[in-house]
């Protein structure tokens, strides 16, 4: 009877065995592959880095380089009986020992008793401790006394995924190579890869989630990938891949972002309650609609799509984009990231979590204490020049009786607003542009002093952006408006509608207004 032939996880199979087909760690392989051609071998090595991205690996080809009977260029042949047994796990002379059930003196004492020996077989011998940071104090203590002296022949190489815990003084004895996290496009790129050879029937959006969970492990994927394509014989389902990941579906978390922008608040207690009365788990749909509001951000700010994008979230994030200011987006992300423990350890997360998707509609009217301070309204802020008695859309009546351009002051703010968008909130405060023969005089509102200030500290931009605009020089002058009743602070400070809301929710009263003085 034929024997079925034995089994090979993904994550096994497509371990890499030279260099050349190391992911993503080109400056790790230059410098080993540089010492090998030279001859410059150094006794100790420390590979640094997240789980999955290939410092085992590494540390196996590299032990192959060093034994190979026919090198070329650095590189292992893998023919030769030295690779071969290497790779099966059967050569003498390279021996791999887990730090975490080896981390004793006693086991560092019996290692340093076997290194005394020359080689059996090959040209070196080679240690590979992983997760060499478990080690206990004591036998650092006594491997630093083989690092120090080493025998002849000898390699160390010391993987770790938490490189601070590892001593000084065994660092400083070792050269460490750090290992980078494993970008998303190039884990979805072997992903494809490996699935197209494996036959397995996956699609993008699948594919993409998963290089997107791994969170820059590619041994993590290849995992994940195997686990769902042995769900349904190789055929991996956009639905299964959400079950079996613990995944909330990706429309549900759209939606929940759409009904906070949108400010929909009974369909979000609709949700809360589906999600609920399905079973699922509150603590991932939380993370999940935390990175949505990150990538939001991030699009927000750059107007970029970022490859982890789905085609979903493009497009929510073009309609809802001007809705909300970046800082308002941060400042629910800030409130998001503080509220994720509360959440986790909350005994009834269903009713917490109601409380925190409210708050995130809440946030998006909320003033800040500065705001309510100096009175800068974001009501305010957003609107064109405020029209007064002596003005016509927007632009002062002096300027229209000189006849002169009334787009003018719109495009020294709106190019300041390009450059430096905080300044473009001044010029709201500005009540009268004035020009004369080679002079602009901006007149500021009495009670906005700061705003005042502001502009005088950027007359220079300001210069820089009217010259731009015009083709030349002209002396920029700033000044109060001084031709009305000057309020009290108190009476500037009651007629803000902001505040009059405020003071009557909280039933307060000013009582006293401290100024700072000028220095």
């Amino acid at each position: 009877m034929m024997e079925k032939s034995k089994y090979i996880a993904i994550a096994r199979k497509y371990r890499p065995q030279k260099f050349s087909e190391v992911i993503y760690q080109p400056h790790i392989v230059k410098i080993l592959q540089n010492g090998l051609k030279t001859g410059n071998i150094h006794h100790s090595y420390i590979f640094s880095g997240m789980r999955g991205v290939g410092k085992t690996s590494v540390a196996r080809i590299f032990a192959k380089a060093l034994n190979c009977e026919n090198p070329m260029d650095g590189e292992p042949c893998g023919k030769c009986s030295s690779c071969i047994e290497i790779t099966e796990g059967r050569f003498p002379d390279v021996l791999e020992i887990d730090g975490a059930s080896n981390r004793g003196i006693d086991q560092v004492r019996e290692l340093r008793e076997t290194i005394k020996y020359k080689p059996l077989k090959g040209k070196y011998k080679v240690i590979i401790i992983d997760e060499v940071h478990m080690l206990t104090n004591e036998a650092f203590n006594a491997l630093l006394k083989t690092l120090e002296e080493p025998p002849p022949n000898t390699v160390f190489i010391l993987a770790t995924t938490e490189f601070h815990k590892v001593l000084p003084t065994v660092v400083s004895r070792s050269i460490a190579l750090d290992f980078r996290r494993i970008p998303f496009s190039e884990i979805k790129n072997q992903l494809r890869n490996i699935s197209d050879t494996e036959q397995i029937e996956v699609s993008d959006w699948a594919l993409s989630r998963i290089a997107e969970v791994s969170e820059g492990s590619l041994r993590d994927s290849l995992s994940i990938l195997e686990q769902i394509s042995l769900y349904d014989d190789k055929k991996i389902k956009d639905e299964t891949l959400n079950n079996i990941l613990g995944l909330i579906d990706e429309e549900v978390i759209g939606d929940i972002f759409s009904f906070i922008m949108d400010k929909d608040k009974k369909n979000i207690f609709n949700t809360t309650k589906a999600i609920y009365e399905a079973g699922e788990d509150f603590f991932i749909f939380y993370k999940q609609l935390f990175e949505y509001f990150r990538k939001f951000l991030y699009y927000k700010e750059l107007n970029e799509i970022e490859e982890t994008f789905s085609k979903n979230q493009t497009e929510l994030f073009k309609k809802h984009k001007d809705k909300l200011s970046g800082f308002t987006i941060l400042r629910m992300l800030n409130f998001l990231e503080k509220g994720e423990y509360s959440l986790k350890k909350s005994l009834n997360k269903r009713y917490l979590l109601d409380i925190m998707l409210l708050n995130l509609i809440y946030i998006q009217d909320a003033l800040s204490i500065e705001d309510l301070k100096t009175g800068e309204i974001k009501k305010n802020r957003e609107q064109p020049l405020k029209k007064n008695e002596n003005s016509a859309n927007g632009i002062p009546a002096q300027v229209k009786k000189a006849g002169y351009d009334n787009s003018f002051f719109g495009q020294i703010k709106e190019r300041i607003r390009e450059k430096k968008e905080f300044v473009s909130f001044s010029l709201n405060d500005v009540a009268d542009f004035i020009e004369e023969e080679n002079t602009l005089e901006f007149r500021i509102s009495s009670n906005r002093k700061t705003s005042l200030e502001l502009l005088k500290k950027e007359k220079d931009l300001i210069e820089g952006i009217v010259k731009e605009l015009k083709n030349k020089n002209y002396r920029i002058i700033f000044s109060l408006e001084t031709n009305h009743i000057k309020k009290t602070s108190e009476e500037e400070l009651y007629d803000d509608e902001n505040i009059k809301n405020f003071l009557d929710i909280f039933k307060g009263e000013i009582v006293k207004i401290e100024k700072k003085e000028e220095k």
